[in-house]
């Protein structure tokens, strides 16, 4: 019995035609299970006897809801440290002006609901102090919760103060007490820094109604006669229910097998292999993902190999030219009279080896944000001491080369960034180079920088070449560049891939905004740094 069982669990688990087939059986009974469930529902509504009075929580949820919104202010976090000022207590005094006004919603996407008739709120600190009222005849500022003008508001008030939040002993967060046909309610408000204090509501409205006992004698003889009918019925439903599920899985079955054949394909290599899609349900759709994921590997690899033949190339390039370089020289100090090394040769091998320097750092960069383990340092930086320093090592390679000139026009009093600053200059150094290598003799390259809200917004403009409208989306594909290295001379596709990654690991964003034969501009910007955070 034991091995019967152990196979049956075993094909459950292995062939989804058994699931499926078991599944069709599961859905028979769980219909029947939930008729029967309406009928005892059905039946407990109408089979009532004796009624008794309840309390409307309605009030209880709009402080619970209000409270919420309030935990996720400013000034109820400064309540919470003890740092709260005149100031907070007014504004906290408005916000509950336009809740005893407006009313507060049931839901956090659901419309205003008034309070009742005469509504009044308070907001209590964690010492039990009045420090925000709609009415201070009813509870006046900076006295204790035990002066309020109504006994059910400060018994919800003490007790809300008890519990700091923990539930009571009906599970609720909110307390609830009335007195004729006024009713008070209490939230405690809990804020990331802790406990801040108490919500309190107050207003009048019929806030009674009465609820029903059903008869359980009656609900027992009635379920026990609806399960010997149902189970009559449930038999027949197997019956049909059986070949059904097993037509439905054998067909869902096939289509699950050729998509398990083409993944073993592809896993041994075959990124030719492709599903045929047929219908519109869930596994067409996984059937498609599947086509689209092996084109996205094919493309991957095509780049893949691409970049690595363009790195090889960049890499090559100047070790060729040092190498030649080296050559020269040893046979020139070989000969008796040998001169010295030319410094035309010494600064062009210097070039070279600033070259690869750039390559391999960016090799390095990318490497380590890809394995996660790149670390940031963030503190305060002068954004305009970096970009001064950027300019000043570029300007004069820049006029060397080229005659371009690098100016930077970013404001002397530019606040101060929440970044790196090694990170920030490796940025900048990038940015410059490859507007550098883009813009013709003669040209212009500008630095600006900006505040705007809570970043810093950093521009690097040119008057180069431009970009085409259709490679602006690929500007930052580290393989894109490479797969057209021919496009722009001397540059790897790396650099704009490690500007993206550092800027976004660093919580900026940069865009672009190129114009064919007119220029380019990258635009990127840097979280603003802030003392109290």
């Amino acid at each position: 019995m034991g091995r019967l069982v152990s196979m049956a669990l075993g094909l459950y688990r292995q062939r989804i035609s058994v699931q499926l087939i078991v599944s069709s059986v599961l859905v028979v009974l769980l219909t029947t299970a939930l008729i029967e469930l309406a009928i005892l529902a059905f039946a407990y509504v109408v089979l009532r006897t004796d009624q008794v009075d309840g309390i409307d929580e309605t009030m209880g949820i709009q402080a619970q809801l209000a409270a919420v919104t309030l935990a996720s202010s400013p000034e109820m976090e400064r309540v919470a440290t003890g740092n709260a000022t005149a100031n907070d207590h007014g504004a906290l005094s408005f916000k509950l002006f336009e809740w005893v006004q407006n009313g507060v919603a049931l839901s956090p996407e659901g419309l205003p609901t008034r309070l009742g008739d005469d509504p009044r709120a308070a907001l209590i600190d964690p010492e039990g102090r009045v420090i925000a009222t709609t009415n201070a005849r009813w509870a006046m500022p900076q006295t204790n919760f035990n002066e309020i003008g109504f006994i059910p508001a400060q018994i919800v008030a003490e007790r809300a103060l008890e519990l700091r939040g923990s539930p009571t002993a009906w599970n609720k967060t909110y307390v609830l007490d009335f007195a004729g046909d006024t009713l008070a309610a209490a939230h405690p408000v809990i804020t990331e820094e802790g406990f801040a204090g108490v919500l309190i509501f107050q207003a009048e409205g019929d806030y009674m109604f009465r609820r029903s006992v059903p008869r359980y004698a009656d609900l027992v003889f009635l379920a026990a006669a609806n399960v010997a009918v149902l189970t009559l019925m449930v038999a027949p439903a197997v019956v049909v229910a059986i070949p059904i599920g097993i037509y439905r899985a054998r067909k869902i079955s096939k289509r699950l097998e050729r998509l398990s054949d083409a993944a073993l394909a592809m896993a041994r290599g075959d990124l030719g292999q492709r599903v045929a899609i047929t219908g519109e349900d869930e596994v067409a759709r996984v059937g498609q993902r599947f086509n689209e994921m092996v084109e996205q590997l094919e493309q991957a690899d095509r780049s893949r190999r691409a970049f690595v033949s363009n790195v090889s190339h960049e890499l090559r390039t100047p070790v060729a030219i040092l190498q030649g370089n080296l050559e020269r020289m040893r046979a020139d100090a070989a000969r008796p009279d040998g001169s010295p090394p030319d410094p035309a040769t010494l600064e062009a091998m210097h070039q070279e080896t600033v070259t690869l320097a750039r390559l391999i750092d960016d090799l390095f960069t990318l490497a380590r944000i890809e394995e996660a383990v790149f670390e940031f340092e963030a503190g305060p930086v002068d954004v305009n001491s970096c970009i001064r320093h950027a300019v000043e090592g570029i300007s004069r390679l820049a006029w060397e080369q080229g005659r371009v000139s690098v100016q930077s026009v970013a404001p002397v009093d530019l606040p101060l960034a929440l970044a790196e600053r090694a990170r920030v200059q490796q940025i900048l150094g990038n940015l410059l180079h490859n507007a550098l290598r883009h813009t013709p003799e003669g040209g212009l390259i500008v630095v600006d920088a900006e505040p705007a809200d809570d970043v810093i917004w950093v521009s690097v403009s040119d008057t180069g070449l431009g970009i085409a409208p259709e490679d602006l989306a690929h500007v930052f594909d580290r393989y894109y560049q490479g797969e057209r290295s021919g496009r722009h001379a001397g540059g790897s596709g790396l650099g704009l891939a490690v500007v993206k990654q550092l800027i976004e690991a660093m919580g900026g964003t940069i865009t672009v905004d190129s114009t064919p034969d007119e220029g380019t501009t990258f635009r990127f910007s840097l979280p603003r740094y802030h003392e109290n955070r």
